[in-house]
């Protein structure tokens, strides 16, 4: 009896002391405290010797005290990453090493150190010529790290200004899709950046060399891709034969371009890294045209066929490609509306007059790696409520069942 009361005083004692560590560890990242005394804090037990890391670009270790004053990007990973994980930190570390106020800390999570993982350790760290901790105890702050940072295991990079103020969770889905364009990386410039019309800038400009051109024209594009070669077939056809319609659109000043985005080369594929990002990125945000848009997007990465329809860098619609297929191909039966309403208007028009029959709701199958990715959704087709376990799909149909079942 008398040891399990000690066992458990010692357990309470732990935990309040553990308890109070988090809270003095939670004000200091919510008051104005010098970055390097909250990171000791962070990383090391209270009487423990300073904190070093290595400084990649002249191989050498310092005290962690050289992050005094300095806006600081915490690149969190497991030791399981690739050059290819940190490939997009290169270009924004060359550009803040032309100044002295920015700086990239590398903290490796791992739970225990051995000689393996020593040696991963050591091979990783030759690749980065930014600062690395070099503290093989384990992190003191792990939990805050996990809990209030919000690290699951994959690679995250939290901003904080030289007094510890938290101004992005994780920077690492705007870096991949902006570049130093969202320099400096704060939740607000990402909100400012989002919300414009011409998010699909990012991602396509190295599909092909004259779409800059084309944008600053304001020509219309129609961006295309899928699975099915057939369907890529025939919309080609559909709309070049549309877009060689001299006495409809060049009486109303249009002209179209075609873009195949095809999914198995270099452009294609940092075309849909670049749409997960920004999925990532917005959802679990307030619902507007630019998430609704992204979230269709991404979810016809697998679909037969999908479609975007821009003026410039303005996305008008991004569809399912039956329903896009549709539109194009009955436009014989809209094209007198182009001259008085204009090709835009006309052409979003009836699309919305066939998307009744055409739609097909949205299913997203995405790994649930970050407690940013909610339990619920909204389908951006019907706008009724998505459910997640492994993959996102639109439950409309099923709650329609349940009614008529309990009517």
């Amino acid at each position: 009896m008398y040891c399990f009361l000690c066992l458990l005083l010692k357990d309470l004692f732990y935990f309040s002391a553990e308890e109070e560590y988090l809270n003095t560890l939670r004000k200091s990242f919510h008051t104005s405290t010098e970055i390097f005394v909250t990171l000791k804090l962070l990383i090391a037990a209270e009487n423990a010797p300073e904190v070093l890391i290595n400084d990649g670009a002249a191989n050498t270790k310092v005290g962690i005290s050289v992050l005094e004053k300095k806006d600081v990007f915490l690149f969190f990973s497991t030791l399981d990453i690739t050059e290819s994980d940190f490939d997009h930190l290169i270009p924004i570390y060359n550009k803040f090493k032309l100044e002295d106020q920015y700086k990239i800390l590398w903290i490796p999570i791992v739970e225990e150190w051995n000689d393996e993982l020593h040696i991963k350790f050591d091979n990783m760290k030759k690749n980065m010529s930014w600062y690395t901790l070099e503290h093989f105890e384990p992190i003191r702050g792990i939990r805050f790290i996990r809990e209030e940072l919000k690290f699951t295991n994959n690679p995250t990079i939290v901003v904080l200004s030289p007094q510890t103020k938290i101004l992005h969770y994780n920077a690492l889905y705007m870096i991949k899709i902006w570049g130093f364009s969202g320099f400096p990386f704060t939740q607000t410039i990402e909100d400012s950046l989002i919300v414009e019309s011409s998010w699909i800038d990012s991602l396509v400009t190295d599909i092909n060399p004259h779409i800059p051109r084309w944008f600053k024209e304001k020509k219309f594009i129609f961006f295309y891709g899928g699975k099915d070669n057939e369907w890529i077939r025939q919309f080609n056809t559909i709309v070049s034969t549309l877009g060689s319609d001299s006495t409809t659109l060049n009486e109303a000043y249009v002209s179209i371009e075609l873009v195949h985005v095809e999914t198995e080369t270099e452009s294609g594929n940092r075309f849909w890294k670049g749409v997960e990002s920004l999925f990532f990125t917005n959802i679990g945000k307030t619902t507007n045209s630019v998430t609704q848009e992204v979230q269709k997007l991404f979810s016809y990465k697998n679909e037969c066929g999908w479609a975007i329809l821009t003026h410039g860098s303005t996305v008008l619609v991004a569809g399912h490609g039956i329903t896009m297929l549709k539109t194009v191909s009955e436009f014989d039966k809209w094209k007198k509306f182009v001259n008085e309403t204009e090709f835009e208007i006309s052409f979003k028009e009836y699309y919305k007059k066939v998307f009744p029959s055409t739609h097909i709701c949205t299913h997203i199958e995405i790994h649930k790696v970050t407690e940013a990715i909610p339990d619920f959704t909204e389908c951006p087709e019907c706008h009724r409520k998505m459910k997640v376990s492994v993959s996102y799909k639109c439950c409309h149909i099923q709650e329609e069942e349940n009614i008529v079942t309990n009517a």
